[in-house]
């Protein structure tokens, strides 16, 4: 997760402010759902 987190930052001070790519809106995605089944987890413990 922590990968994906910096190729997104990377990637968005290279791109322009106010767009974002569709690659970086499927990172985000990735991140988002590690996020939850990491969350998840922790609850059930």
């Amino acid at each position: 997760m922590a990968r994906l987190i910096e190729e997104v930052q990377t990637d968005a001070r290279k791109d322009a402010h106010y767009v974002v790519s569709v690659r970086n809106i499927k990172k985000l995605d990735q991140i988002e759902k590690l996020s939850r089944a990491i969350r998840e987890r922790m609850k059930r413990q």
